[in-house]
């Protein structure tokens, strides 16, 4: 297994997109203040820094690390590195680790530069005290949730890639973000406009990614989650995260059909 996340890491490093992913999340916020009227009201300076930080970071999570695990899973089979490692005595689980451990890297890192980005501006703006730790915190809760969304995905797009392709690997796992963003959202508002019990299902089937983003409580400045609000999420994510897992795990397949 540790040959094989060695191997798809550096396949992944020497694509160079992940460089300018990564030179994205920390420039960017200093590119995107420019859009609002810091100038006038010096205030809205570190709110707009951690939201555009974190907007990049969800976009780079999910979009981006969606396709480059669709393009794991997709060249895996296509190069027959799948029954290269069968013949090695690598069987599914352990392959299907190694693919999904090696994307988990840039997750993470991902997450990793946004947390720190977030602790650099809001030093910047508010200075040390009860308002700076109260943000470290959300910065750090938000990273938490936000992986237990995009690794599961991500583990999705290798899965599906490996038996259907790369393109359906990435189209797959970018509906089920826009199911767990978008189309959820519209539920709601169709239950709450005419209260069915097919509604009321639908909205309860759906899965509900969108409680990972906490950007607005950056820009509303209304601190960290409670531990029971946390932890709440935090279960009814990692739920999802252990079935999308699974049901990852039995699509995966190392050699094509």
């Amino acid at each position: 297994m540790k040959t094989l996340f060695q191997l798809s890491l550096v396949t992944a490093v020497r694509q160079k997109s992940v460089f300018i992913v990564l030179l994205l999340l920390i420039v960017g916020p200093f590119v995107f203040q420019q859009m609002t009227n810091y100038v006038a009201d010096p205030s809205v300076l570190a709110p707009a820094r951690v939201q555009a930080t974190w907007q990049l970071a969800w976009l780079a999570g999910s979009l981006w690390l969606a396709y480059q695990a669709a393009n794991l899973g997709g060249e895996h089979v296509r190069n027959k590195l799948g029954e290269y490692f069968l013949s090695r005595g690598e069987g599914r689980s352990s392959q299907m680790l190694a693919l999904t451990l090696s994307v988990g890297v840039f997750g993470v890192l991902i997450a990793l530069i946004s947390v720190l980005m977030s602790a650099f501006v809001v030093t910047a703006g508010v200075g040390e005290g009860e308002a700076y730790s109260h943000w470290v915190v959300l910065s750090v809760q938000h990273a938490v949730l936000m992986l237990l969304v995009v690794l599961p995905v991500a583990q999705l797009a290798i899965a599906l890639a490996s038996r259907f392709g790369a393109l359906v690997g990435y189209t797959g796992s970018v509906f089920l973000y826009i199911l767990g963003f978008y189309m959820v959202l519209a539920v709601e508002k169709l239950v709450i406009a005419k209260d069915t019990f097919y509604f009321d299902l639908l909205y309860v089937v759906l899965p509900h990614f969108y409680l990972a983003d906490l950007t607005h409580r950056f820009i509303h400045q209304q601190g960290a989650m409670t531990n029971g609000e946390f932890f709440a999420v935090f279960e009814y994510l990692a739920g999802w995260g252990i079935l999308i897992s699974a049901v990852s795990y039995f699509i995966f397949t190392p050699k094509k059909k």
